[in-house]
């Protein structure tokens, strides 16, 4: 081979690993743009929407035991929930929640009380009656547990994550397609109840919670409370 044949293979071979290196850094770059714009979502804040003026209404029947006087007095009202508005200079971003009750299917709306809600990255909390309650821990995860009490005095309870994504129909027939349950306690034995749950639905926020905590002696009324509110209207 002459000079000229070996510098110009010598060339060629030179231009073809330029053109493979330019090839295997495009890739590189491409892959890793692909990875910084398109990033895995993160599961469960959308099941806790806030957004001001939106409201949910729920129906509620409250049943609370006397073993004392062998009866029980059953409450049944609607329950509305308005986000009311931003409150200035949290440092997460923290809103008003309205909390209002009617007797008459909601011809006529009573004030009772003021609750407050927040979000983060990491959570979702909710405080009410001077107790903040981590309601919900981000990203969901199938048996995921956290304290629910970890932000207030009240000792340790557990809420777990459970069908998350699931479907699930409302004891008055309505079905939410996108839903996550919380179990916040099951305990049942013979002589104490003690029933705490919560379930969520994407983009639309609480739609039940069941809880029973009450003593029943042998030959005895129950004594306790029995709690079931449930969506039954909002404007999401």
């Amino acid at each position: 081979m002459t000079q000229k044949a070996q510098s110009i293979h010598l060339y060629l071979n030179l231009l073809k690993n330029s053109i493979l290196i330019y090839f295997l850094l495009l890739l590189v770059w491409v892959s890793a743009c692909k990875r910084v714009e398109d990033p895995s979502p993160i599961i469960g804040p959308t099941y806790f929407p806030i957004e001001l003026e939106k409201y949910i209404i729920y129906s509620v029947a409250e049943l609370n035991h006397d073993a004392f006087l062998s009866k029980t007095d059953t409450s049944l009202f609607l329950q509305r929930e308005t986000i009311d508005a931003l409150i200035e200079g949290s440092i997460t971003e923290t809103y008003k929640l309205r909390i209002e009750t009617s007797i008459d299917s909601g011809i006529t709306w009573k004030f009772t009380h003021f609750a407050t809600i927040q979000k983060n990255v990491y959570s979702a909390e909710r405080t009410e009656n001077n107790e903040r309650k981590v309601k919900l821990s981000f990203p969901f995860k199938d048996r995921k547990s956290w304290d629910a009490n970890e932000l207030n005095s009240q000792p340790f309870q557990t809420a777990r994550l459970r069908k998350i994504g699931e479907a699930d129909s409302l004891l008055n027939g309505i079905i939410f397609f996108n839903t996550v349950t919380v179990d916040l306690g099951n305990d049942q034995d013979p002589f104490f109840t003690n029933i705490e749950q919560e379930v969520y639905a994407d983009s639309i926020g609480l739609i039940e919670r069941i809880f029973a905590d009450y003593e029943t002696q042998p030959g005895k009324y129950k004594d306790g409370t029995e709690y079931i509110k449930t969506f039954y209207q909002s404007n999401w």
